[in-house]
């Protein structure tokens, strides 16, 4: 009887648990929405009319920022946090209630991920120097910093994917 109330006992904590395990991550996916409507809230009370989101694919960080003025000012001022933060590939999420977001495929997420090393690296968009590392970087799936090689430059400047030209 006391073996029996103590598997009884055990049960009613497994299912505590996995209740407690399904909920967490229900919650999980919507926090980053929850998250922006508390800042869009706040954001209105202190007379802000314009409130965009962006996000960073390669980090999964979103960035939020507020205009009085357009929402253009908004997600101007929040791309230019992300710079900062070395974010170099947020792209705009959410204008007001609007998601406006389309998410890139798994390779886009490979070269901004080599873009952003190659510039905490020192090396500058545009230049051969950067493409090379660019390629190194993902020839290598590492984030050290790439030994020198040669690449054939395009004759072209390439703009956000450079290592496709």
């Amino acid at each position: 009887m006391r073996l029996q109330k103590e598997h009884v006992k055990q049960f009613i904590n497994m299912k505590k648990l996995l209740m407690i395990i399904v909920l967490s991550l229900l919650f999980s996916g919507n926090a980053s929405a929850e998250t922006y409507k508390k800042f869009t809230k706040k954001a209105k009370k202190q007379g802000y009319k314009y409130s965009v989101s962006v996000y960073s694919p390669s980090n999964r960080y979103y960035q939020f920022s507020a205009s009085k003025v357009s929402y253009d000012q908004a997600f101007k001022d929040a791309l230019n946090t992300c710079k900062q933060k070395s974010w170099n590939d947020c792209k705009p999420y959410q204008r007001g209630k609007t998601i406006v977001y389309i998410y890139p495929s798994a390779e886009d997420v490979q070269i901004t991920k080599a873009q952003n090393t190659c510039t905490r690296l020192g090396y500058s968009k545009g230049t051969n120097e950067f493409r090379d590392c660019t390629l190194k970087v993902m020839t290598s799936n590492t984030s050290k910093p790439p030994s020198t090689i040669t690449v054939k430059p395009c004759g072209r400047e390439c703009g956000y994917n450079c290592i496709r030209c």
